[in-house]
């Protein structure tokens, strides 16, 4: 196969890049909207450090114990079709959280309310997060994926700085708890509108050339057999192992703080919430600058760099 044929985007590449920048656009107003503030609408309502943490260990309990059975589910499923689905299921308790004050009258009904819809959400969340890596890896090229993952975090920072500014004057301006629905309901719609594009994206083409040399036909054919198993323990026992090992520890010091954050913004600083989206739109601002040129960077260093440089999502977490 000719290397043009490599670097040129076919129609449905393309296609399949402007959806995934649509997907990511609209998850950015989930995340600066309903992420960036749950955990302080629960510490508003009284919620203590051990049920601050509840929200955010729960979720990771719950991967612990799907990660696995998920993963046998999905070999030889569509993998665009199974992060569709799980994404809408999971992103379907959003609109729970908006009707939280009328389904739970009093403050503590609705923080375990809060805590038991983020832990039903995180089962279908742990299908989309493992569904949504393989899909992403069978429809974009390795040549195309730095490019796009670059673009894809200039789009999300955007979207979420933009937003956890508007969601932080709303929390300002509005009365409680309505203005925490209105907040709810706009993360919410953006919820629903990312899971509307990855439902577009469509299956990669797949075509073999006549005048590609036999291992090229053979890789192209064998292809979705190795697909089809999603899970490679083996690959635990080399240096994908250590990788592992090394994310285990960097995550586990890193969410260990995390339930503190809003307890702090809110008891001990005081802070309003328009000041706390403030400040994450800061964070988001000093990301999309860096994602400029992460898509060169990455192409000319390759992607181990970036480990051992800032600390990825964090701040998308701390709240």
């Amino acid at each position: 196969m000719t290397t043009e044929l490599l670097h040129v985007p076919t129609s449905t590449l393309k296609w399949n890049i402007r959806q995934l920048y649509w997907d990511v656009l609209w998850f950015g107003i989930l995340a600066g909207s309903t992420l960036a503030f749950q955990a302080v609408y629960a510490v508003r309502l009284g919620a203590t450090g051990l049920q601050i943490g509840l929200m955010s260990a729960g979720p990771a309990v719950i991967g612990l114990m799907f990660t696995l059975p998920s993963g046998r589910w999905m070999e030889g499923k569509s993998l665009i079709k199974v992060s569709f689905q799980s994404s809408v299921w999971q992103r379907l308790g959003y609109l729970v959280l908006v009707a939280l004050p009328w389904i739970f009258p009093s403050p503590k009904g609705q923080v375990w309310g809060l805590i038991w819809t983020t832990l039903v959400m995180s089962i279908a969340g742990t299908v989309l997060a493992i569904s949504f890596n393989a899909m992403f890896a069978e429809v974009v090229p390795p040549e195309w994926r730095a490019p796009a993952a670059g673009r894809r975090n200039i789009i999300m920072a955007i979207s979420i700085t933009l937003t956890t500014l508007v969601s932080g004057q709303i929390l300002d301006l509005v009365a409680f708890p309505l203005n925490y629905q209105v907040v709810f309901l706009v993360g919410a719609v953006g919820a629903l509108l990312s899971s509307y594009h990855l439902g577009r994206i469509r299956k990669p083409d797949r075509t073999i050339e006549v005048d590609d040399p036999p291992e090229v036909k053979v890789d192209a054919i064998k292809l979705e057999v190795k697909r089809k198993s999603l899970l490679r323990l083996d690959l635990l026992l080399g240096p994908f192992g250590i990788f592992m090992l090394s994310y285990l520890v960097f995550y586990a010091f890193q969410y260990f703080p995390i339930p503190l954050f809003p307890i702090a913004y809110v008891n001990k600083l005081q802070m309003t919430d328009g000041m706390i989206g403030l400040g994450t739109a800061i964070f988001y601002g000093a990301m999309m600058a860096a994602s400029f040129r992460l898509g060169y960077v990455s192409n000319k260093y390759g992607h181990r760099i970036f480990y051992f440089v800032g600390c990825g999502d964090y701040a998308a977490r701390i709240t």
